[in-house]
């Protein structure tokens, strides 16, 4: 005898980070929420405030992309701030490392990055270190 199917589907809760209270406190007037939370794999990191990461979307899919780490922003590379900022993003992640990111509704700046905060393996706000350690300074 065939078992039959259920009726009703059960609801599945999916949880956007927005239903998440923030852990992070950059104050800017215009911080938008974040939509999705992930699990990511450290590829590359660029500079002080962008990285590469694989997402986890789940289902073994990745997505390969640049992150831009949200509302803030790192002397440029080639100069000894940028140089001494890349230095100190390395210290809170390596590439390899599993971090969570959190998204945001305007995903994509001008380069086509994903705006992302960024947070350790051990909960670490990895875009608020930046700009504690002086490595960094906020950004809208």
């Amino acid at each position: 005898m065939a078992t039959s199917l259920p009726k009703k589907i059960p609801d599945l809760k999916l949880q956007a980070a927005e239903d998440v209270e923030p852990v992070y406190r950059l104050e800017r007037g215009n911080m938008q929420k974040p939509i999705y939370q992930y699990s990511a794999t450290v590829i590359k990191i660029i500079d002080g405030d962008t990285i590469t990461v694989a997402i986890d979307c789940g289902f073994r899919i990745a997505f390969a992309t640049p992150l831009r780490m949200n509302g803030i922003n790192a002397p440029e590379l080639k100069t000894d701030a940028g140089k001494k900022a890349l230095a100190y993003i390395q210290t809170l992640i390596a590439v390899g490392d599993t971090i969570s990111i959190k998204t945001f509704k305007d995903p994509r700046d001008k380069y086509g990055r994903w705006l992302a905060d960024v947070f350790t393996a051990s909960g670490e706000n990895v875009n608020q270190a930046m700009v504690d350690s002086g490595n960094a300074v906020f950004y809208a």
